[in-house]
């Protein structure tokens, strides 16, 4: 028997008996360049959901800290907190008490670590597969080499949460309470739904209880108090989740996302056919290994595991309804009321898991009775089981896959997806020293869309607790996604793809700017020609962020004492800018800077009132007005203050002094000897409320997007204050 045993059944012994230490191993490998370069260490940056990271790094934030209440102010001028996955999240805890980098590459490390070794343990525990097929499948899905998933070519993202890593614990944990005391069982699946909802954005959480069920039904079938655990398991994440359910389902109706239509451009049957059987192709090529192994062993057996059947039927079903999804939406979506726009199709973040346990089922399928001959010669017996060389071959290739990761990282790392560059550029730091909470600004970034090296995100600056005109954000209001319309209206006469996909697909509410060569002009494109600057002033935005020179009149360059090395340093080859990131002398990809000399004051009293017909003519309006008449000019439309009267002369206008700013509640000193509107330009919510002096004021929307209360003449105290449904929550409202 030993003459028989290869290098490789050794190997596989030796790692068995040791798994948990193997599995650590692996996620360490994997995780390693997400903090073993310290603050050089790279950062995962696709444009699906990155704006998770530095949500968490500006909880982490003293000043943001102080202010921060059910309103989220850091981004796209102002939105609920909860629905915007602002609040909530516990995540931010680690970030407080370690360096960023440190934190983001644990939770990296704890991700594949729990994939990994809880499919194994899954799989052995509960299939009593063998070694090799129960390895192979943890190694497989702790990689998690899903390009067709969010670009996530380089493993589980932050925004992941547990509910994918996760999902192989969760299932062996709720088996395993199986075999307890009817207390313990209860008590274990309550448990276990909290630390879903706390640890798991709830559009990807869902979507694990159907996999649960059906796991529990037809893979490993149990039956009485065992559902009841399973019950009280969705219970009690449900209602851990019922605050963000609630703000969910009261901002939704006004939210952008109820703007959404399917009969868009962009929502062509045939153009939609062709993206999703291209998704769907990109799919099974992510999964081809674990696929083939699952066909092979089926095709192999002679009998026929019932496992592997159903499993591989689910995988089909979720690439089926993946593709099918656009147009199965298309007839429900009248009925789906203020759930338009979430993503039910979710159903393929399942796959990868479903994929890598039918391949370990093919693998245990091909079993030991297949042996391929190592020599030659009949006198000595050396052979190699076809599954032990099947094991041996994916490990390769999955070995293969990750230093081919690797390579890509150090390489996006060298150009600039890298901590310090993102979230300690001094550019962006030398802003938020002018943060004062008495006298708030916002800035807003110029996202390149060809140069995907020099890509800015607008979430960048709420890591430095700087709040923002723009982002990427779950729900914001859609009066403000009208606003954002109108003020990139110049960019549909040299870019209608950027502009038509910001129209239909919102959720990217960015300052899109054409490539920098393609309309051959040389040297410092003006600003208006891709977007209305007198708007952004009228949003408060004092600090213009960008990856390459612009021009605009009224807008001042500031020139850091870094900009030149950092300009040179993006001469340099590839291979010096990592060694010098390597050697923590990366001074950042250059990043310029404008301070906007015409920024309008976020709280200020106006002068005149024009009341117009509609939405459309007050958007018309505000596009035409002159940066004078938009800080002078409350502009009004006649559906939105049917009832109100206004004085129809001029008043002078008035002062306002901030005497306390917090996210949800803003207390103002107003002084306006003749009246006037007083316009703050935080987004118009109907959970907003005023009072002047203690008696309730009527808020309305002004400058369509915004919020307006009329004030009496004299001096008065205004409180602005945002009172949503879920407030009443006790543990939210404290």
């Amino acid at each position: 028997m030993r003459s028989r045993m290869t290098v490789v059944a050794c190997a596989i012994e030796g790692l068995a008996a040791r798994p948990g230490l193997l599995f650590f191993l692996w996620a360490l490998g994997l995780a390693f360049p997400y903090f073993g370069f310290g603050p050089s260490s790279f950062v995962w940056l696709p444009d699906n959901g990155d704006a998770y990271l530095p949500m968490q790094l500006a909880k982490a934030d003293r000043l943001v800290r102080d202010q921060a209440g059910l309103w989220a102010n850091l981004f796209v001028s102002g939105a609920d907190g909860l629905s915007s996955l602002w609040v909530g999240e516990p995540w931010y805890g680690l970030f407080a008490l370690m360096p960023g980098w440190a934190a983001y590459g644990l939770i990296m490390l704890c991700q594949r670590f729990l994939a990994g070794y809880f499919t194994y343990r899954l799989l052995r525990d509960f299939l009593a597969l063998e070694t090799m097929p129960a390895l192979y499948a943890g190694l497989s899905y702790a990689f998690f080499h899903q390009g067709s998933i969010n670009h996530q070519w380089a493993g589980f993202t932050l925004y992941d949460g547990l509910a994918l890593p996760g999902l192989p614990f969760f299932l062996w944990a709720l088996l395993r309470l199986d075999a307890c005391r009817k207390g313990i069982l209860l008590a274990g699946a309550a448990v276990l739904g909290v630390f879903l909802s706390v640890t798991s954005l709830y559009y990807f959480a869902v979507f694990l209880f159907p996999l649960v069920v059906a796991w529990c039904l037809w893979i490993v079938p149990r039956r009485g108090i065992f559902w009841v655990g399973v019950v009280v398991f969705a219970l009690s994440w449900l209602l851990a989740e019922a605050p963000v359910f609630l703000a969910a389902y009261a901002n939704s109706p006004l939210s952008f996302r109820s703007l959404w239509t399917t009969h868009s451009p962009l929502h062509e049957p045939l153009v939609l056919l062709e993206y999703h059987l291209g998704a769907g192709w990109r799919i099974i090529r992510d999964n081809a290994l674990s696929l083939a192994l699952a066909f092979a062993g089926r095709g192999a057996s002679g009998s026929r595991d019932r496992r592997l059947d159903i499993l591989l039927g689910l995988f089909l079903f979720c690439l089926a309804y993946k593709i099918a999804y656009p147009f199965l939406i298309r007839q429900l979506w009248p009925l789906l009321g203020p759930f338009k726009g979430f993503g039910f199709d979710r159903f393929f973040v399942l796959i990868p898991f479903l994929a890598a346990v039918s391949g370990a089922l093919g693998l245990a399928a091909i079993g030991r009775r297949w042996e391929l001959k190592l020599t030659r010669q009949p006198s000595v017996s050396r052979s190699l089981s076809l599954q032990a060389a099947l094991f041996a071959t994916s490990i390769g290739i999955l070995l293969v896959q990750w230093a081919g990761v690797q390579r890509d990282i150090l390489g996006e790392m060298g150009a600039g997806r890298n901590y310090c560059n993102l979230y300690r550029n001094p550019a962006i730091q030398e802003i938020a020293a002018h943060r004062d909470a008495l006298s708030p600004f916002r800035v807003a970034t110029l996202s390149a869309n060809a140069d995907d090296t020099a890509r800015l995100h607008p979430g960048y600056a709420w890591a430095y607790g700087l709040e923002t005109a723009d982002g990427y954000v779950n729900l914001y209001s859609k009066r403000y996604h009208r606003f954002w319309e109108q003020l990139l209206e110049p960019l549909s006469l040299c870019d209608r793809s950027s502009f038509d996909g910001f129209r239909f697909s919102g959720t990217r509410l960015y300052l899109f700017a054409p490539d920098a060569g393609a309309s051959g002009r040389r040297g410092a494109p003006p600003c208006d020609e891709f977007f209305h600057p007198g708007l952004l002033s009228l949003a408060n935005v004092r600090f213009l962020i960008s990856p390459r020179p612009v021009a605009q009149d009224g807008w001042v360059p500031l020139r850091s004492d870094r900009l030149a090395e950092q300009e040179a340093w993006a001469q340099r080859p590839k291979r010096d800018k990592l060694l010098g990131l390597v050697l923590g002398k990366y001074p950042g990809q250059p990043l310029y800077v404008y301070e906007n000399k015409q920024v309008i004051s976020r709280f200020f009293v106006t002068r005149r009132t024009r009341v117009l017909p509609g939405d459309a003519d007050v958007l018309s309006a505000l596009s035409r007005a002159t940066r004078e008449e938009l800080a002078s000019t409350a502009y009004l439309s006649e559906p939105d203050v049917r009832g109100l009267t206004f004085p129809a002369r001029d008043m002078q206008g008035g002062t306002v002094r901030v005497r306390d700013y917090r996210a949800d509640r803003v207390v103002l000193d107003v002084d306006a000897p003749t009246g006037g509107i007083l316009v703050a330009t935080n987004n118009h919510s109907p959970y907003w409320k005023a009072t002047v002096d203690g008696s309730t004021g009527t808020l309305f929307p002004v400058n369509y997007t915004f919020q307006g209360v009329t004030i009496p003449s004299g001096r008065h105290e205004v409180v602005l204050s945002y009172e949503p449904p879920y407030a009443v929550l006790p543990w939210l409202s404290s």
